[in-house]
């Protein structure tokens, strides 16, 4: 492997994260409009992560800036593991908080929006750093293993914020408590 800069960073990774927080903040502000009037904590929440997708569009626009310099950048760089690694921690501890829904859920109690969430909301700094790792870590022209690693980072923090929209939209059509 080589530290020479041979490698160019991609809009098209930043494109599919902008992407993914416009259509998954639209639907939670959507779904969020139906909330209860008698719920502040999950309006609260559902504030907070608009916040978030906001956030995320600033960083793609961001991004979309920055590689659209074509500056020449090394093969390889370690914020793809590292980025990975974050949303790969918060995906599993946010895919704990919704097992444990399914499991009331098999016993008959319905799903409830503030218990699916509140994790990828208190660890939302966290994810949304770990995706920005990966988008600016991703290069065309690099190594195999830091396009794994940021493709695989990118779709664990994808899959974080959908699930936070899904979760919004269920609650606004009543379909959870």
């Amino acid at each position: 492997m080589t530290d020479e800069p041979t490698a160019r960073r991609s809009p098209v990774v930043f494109i599919v994260i902008g992407g993914s927080a416009l259509l998954c903040g639209l639907a939670n502000v959507i779904g969020s409009q139906f909330f209860p009037s008698n719920a502040p904590v999950e309006q609260l929440q559902a504030f907070g992560f608009t916040f978030d997708f906001v956030a995320l569009l600033v960083l793609a626009v961001i991004g979309v800036l920055v590689a659209r310099q074509q500056l020449a950048v090394r093969p390889s760089s370690v914020l793809s593991l590292i980025g990975m690694i974050l949303t790969a921690l918060v995906l599993a501890i946010v895919l704990f908080a919704w097992a444990m829904g399914l499991k009331d859920v098999a016993s008959g109690i319905r799903l409830h929006y503030s218990d699916e969430t509140w994790m990828s909301f208190l660890l939302a700094p966290i994810w949304i750093t770990g995706i920005a790792f990966c988008g600016f870590a991703y290069r065309r022209g690099g190594t195999a293993r830091n396009t794994l690693f940021s493709i695989l980072g990118i779709a664990f923090g994808i899959a974080i914020f959908a699930l936070a929209a899904l979760s919004a939209v269920l609650y606004g059509l009543d379909l959870t408590t």
